[in-house]
């Protein structure tokens, strides 16, 4: 008799135990991620951006990678979609077109692109845009020895002179073995410089607002969560259950006693 008594009693600390297993790891995210969500303010959550790539992947976002990018003796000239950078500073160059190469003549940074050149300063400043020729249409460039560039075209060998103003066409066979500038990785530290300024970025407060909701791992986080909070309510009832019982049990222990001492 006693013991079909005490069999519910042991049932409800096998569950009041495994609740308290589940449920203490997601209680533990529930109070932290919740405690740095309620000074979302204080603690800027919202103005620190997170672009790790594994967790802009994880959010179907995949970190831009430049398209073309070209050494400058110490500097870098990078094309990313439609923008141009000169190392991770942004220019404003009209009608851009897929850069093809870049040169660094004296303190004249030249950039080309398929119908144009585009002159700048070290500093990123546009001094001017000069169109090819019409019909002419450019795939490469190339140090000239008389201190102006050579462009590979459609329509044969350009030559831009040395005052970078005039273009002249030259024999093919007057380039032969001509080492032609060509594109080269961007240092990561780089290329991550510029992610941060213009690339995708998720923001903290938002990383902890998926991860306090499960949301961070799709609809099965979300009730994962659910069950989560389930799990913690269940601990409690079962904690209040033998909490009650085991305060029964000890005024029955301490009644009998006073009844023992009465007789």
């Amino acid at each position: 008799m006693s013991k079909k008594r005490l069999k519910p009693h042991r049932h409800v600390h096998r569950w009041h135990r495994w609740f308290g297993m589940l449920a203490a790891l997601f209680a533990l995210n529930l109070a932290v991620t919740g405690v740095l969500l309620n000074h979302t303010e204080a603690l800027q959550l919202d103005s620190i951006s997170l672009q790790a790539p594994r967790l802009l992947k994880w959010y179907g976002i995949e970190a831009a990678r430049p398209d073309q990018a070209y050494p400058l003796r110490g500097h870098w000239l990078s094309q990313w979609s439609q923008q141009v950078f000169l190392d991770a500073k942004r220019i404003s160059i009209p009608s851009t077109g897929a850069l093809k190469g870049g040169l660094l003549l004296d303190h004249v940074i030249v950039a080309l692109l398929p119908k144009h050149i585009a002159l700048l300063t070290l500093s990123a400043e546009l001094i001017d845009v000069l169109p090819l020729p019409d019909g002419y249409q450019a795939s490469a460039i190339s140090a000239d020895s008389g201190g102006g560039a050579l462009l590979q075209t459609s329509q044969g060998i350009l030559r831009l002179d040395a005052t970078l103003s005039r273009f002249e066409q030259v024999p093919v066979a007057a380039t032969e073995g001509q080492a032609w500038v060509s594109a080269k990785p961007l240092p990561n530290r780089l290329a991550e410089q510029i992610q941060r300024e213009s690339g995708a970025q998720i923001s903290l407060e938002r990383f902890l607002l998926d991860l306090h909701s499960g949301r961070l791992f799709g609809k099965l986080g979300v009730w994962v969560m659910d069950l989560a909070a389930l799990a913690i309510a269940g601990l409690a009832i079962s904690g209040m259950f033998m909490w009650a019982r085991r305060r029964q049990k000890t005024s029955g222990v301490r009644n009998s006693r006073n009844s023992s001492a009465s007789l």
